[in-house]
């Protein structure tokens, strides 16, 4: 039909999967561009990223290099290339030719049949591209793990705005350039004022307590100071280089709140917050000029509850050509089909059953300990001693999916690892980090992997054949208790008459469904999967497993797993 394709995605493991799909299609005679798209910060080439060409050689003189080397013609031919331009080759063209890699692939996406990236660049109204949104009927878009999406989409009606970085711009800019401080101290007032004016840590107010109009103010008065602060930059900067630019991020997240705001309708709350630190701060001016104290936590913030995704997704996915939404997670239909918005009309559902064989695999439900926070203390020593006896009967790779760091921490040093080189997820990993990881799991020599259930261990991840013969879920994974979570369930039962169901879980279920996927991943793989608490007993909680998950309850887990692998396998 003459369309372009945008194959999106959650994570960056699923774009290379999806590269090495696009290269076995090219060697069968496809003939195809393709390009796939990085965060600008995980393919930067300079030593911070600075897109200023006064500090960054790959963007001076972006265009006439461009130009002049013909780059955008070269990128096609370059090495063995059959159309296909990954990050890897996209940084060497770079390299050579001393330009920004993140521009030259945006600026070959372009001319691109097919475009592989994060949702971002279709969903998020600050990030979306132009070349998208401005010719969306053109295009056929692909969500691989679906199932991401109605999160992600509610925290992009949900910005931020943390009190320090605006204070910190405030006082920086009093002190060395007054000009650029009004904006931040009237900014800076109406949130302090009010913030330091409540005695509780967290509550929500409606949208009509907020004076819309001041933003739009605001929004004006630092466009206006924008020329300015670039030359204040090259001249004496407020902040010097290594350090955060809070003015600079303050006027970011400033017109991202505004541009969520003056959009924002009933399904949308303002949420208020003050850190620990910051739990005593009480105003006692009556003036709201007076009220000058310094917040000291960086939890202390306003911050706008998206409670419905199809508020945003739906006029997006009106738009295109075509969708194709996927998930091996996608029931159930009726929860995704309302949180993206997709009219029943529009909308065709094919449910494809597991190519697997069944014999291949064992899924156990461990019930005789409850994993539900109330009584993880209680049960810990014998949660424990369950995935002690676990370990010990596995011949082989093993993961262990928590619900929260936190569990996994509370857990861990009453765990009988026995020999196993054990490896541990840790909040905040780099992408060498990850990598190394999964390269040791691949192995296959018996380590322990200790990670989070929604997590880049738990999903979008192949770990084939040995890399992976055992997956433990430590209790259904819903999401943490939250003043958010309670008012997005409140919402739920009002619009849909689920409240309990849609805010926790269902995203709980798909956290577990996708860690125990994990575990098979092709035809020839052995391995079982683990559900570990008596939640997993309960109907609300059974009905969301996987069709092919067969589950079993078991009151000698290690027996099973004897039988399952054989005495000889386990000794």
């Amino acid at each position: 039909n003459n369309k372009r394709v945008f194959f999106a995605t959650a994570r960056t493991t699923q774009q290379l999967m999806a590269e090495q799909t696009v290269e076995k299609m090219a060697k069968m005679g496809l003939p195809i561009r393709a390009v796939s798209i990085r965060a600008k910060e995980k393919i930067c080439l300079n030593e911070q990223v600075n897109c200023s060409p006064e500090y960054c050689p790959y963007a001076a003189g972006y265009y006439d290099k461009l130009q002049e080397r013909d780059l955008l013609q070269v990128g096609w031919r370059f090495g063995e290339s059959s159309g296909d331009l990954w990050p890897d080759k996209i940084i060497v063209i770079a390299e050579e030719n001393y330009v920004c890699p993140y521009a030259y692939s945006l600026d070959m996406a372009s001319l691109a049949d097919l475009i592989i990236g994060d949702y971002n660049y279709l969903f998020d109204p600050q990030v979306r591209l132009n070349l998208i949104s401005s010719q969306a009927a053109d295009w056929i878009i692909v969500l691989d793990e679906a199932h991401n999406l109605p999160e992600r989409a509610m925290g992009y009606g949900s910005p931020k705005i943390p009190l320090k970085p605006v204070w910190n711009a405030l006082c920086r800019a009093e002190s060395k350039a007054p000009k650029f401080a009004p904006p931040m101290r009237r900014l800076y007032q109406v949130l302090a004022e009010t913030l330091s004016g409540r005695r509780e840590r967290e509550w929500y107010s409606p949208l009509d307590d907020f004076d819309k109009d001041l933003f739009k103010e605001l929004v004006s008065e630092v466009e206006g100071l924008a020329i300015d602060y670039a030359l204040q930059q090259l001249s004496d900067p407020l902040f010097t280089e290594g350090e955060e630019d809070d003015w600079l991020q303050s006027a970011y997240r400033l017109f991202r709140f505004q541009t969520m705001l003056s959009a924002a309708g009933d399904e949308t709350l303002i949420l208020w917050k003050k850190g620990f630190r910051d739990r005593n701060l009480r105003s006692t001016s009556r003036s709201l000029f007076e009220v000058r104290y310094e917040p000291r936590d960086d939890a202390t913030e306003v911050s706008l509850l998206n409670r419905d995704p199809a508020v945003l997704l739906k006029p997006v996915f009106s738009k295109f050509a075509a969708a194709i939404i996927m998930s091996a997670t996608l029931e159930p239909m009726n929860y995704y089909q309302d949180m993206l918005g997709l009219e029943e009309s529009h909308t065709s559902q094919i449910r494809y059953l597991s190519t697997f064989p069944p014999e291949n695999s064992a899924a156990y439900i461990v019930s005789h300990v409850s994993t539900a926070y109330r009584d993880r203390e209680r049960d810990k020593e014998r949660s424990a001693q369950l995935l002690s006896e676990i370990i010990l009967n596995t011949p082989g790779n093993i993961a262990l999916y928590f619900p929260s760091f936190a569990f996994l921490k509370r857990l861990f040093d009453e765990i009988d690892f026995g020999d196993r080189t054990v490896l541990v997820q840790h909040k905040s990993m780099r992408e060498h980090e990850r990598q190394k990881m999964i390269s040791t799991m691949m192995e296959g020599k018996g380590h322990v992997l200790c990670a989070v259930m929604g997590g880049i261990f738990a999903e979008g991840v192949d770990l084939p054949g040995e890399a992976l013969i055992c997956a433990v879920m430590v209790g259904p994974a819903l999401p943490q208790a939250s003043l958010a979570r309670r008012l997005l369930q409140e919402w739920n039962q009002r619009k849909y008459g689920k409240g309990f169901e849609y805010a926790w879980i269902v995203p709980g279920m798909a956290r577990v469904s996708q860690a125990a996927g994990r575990v098979i991943r092709n035809p020839n793989d052995r391995g079982t999967v683990i559900l570990l608490g008596r939640r997993f007993l309960q109907n609300s909680f059974q009905k969301f497993l996987p069709m092919e998950l067969e589950t079993q309850t078991v009151k000698e887990i290690g027996v099973e797993l004897r039988s399952f692998w054989g005495e000889n396998d386990c000794s």
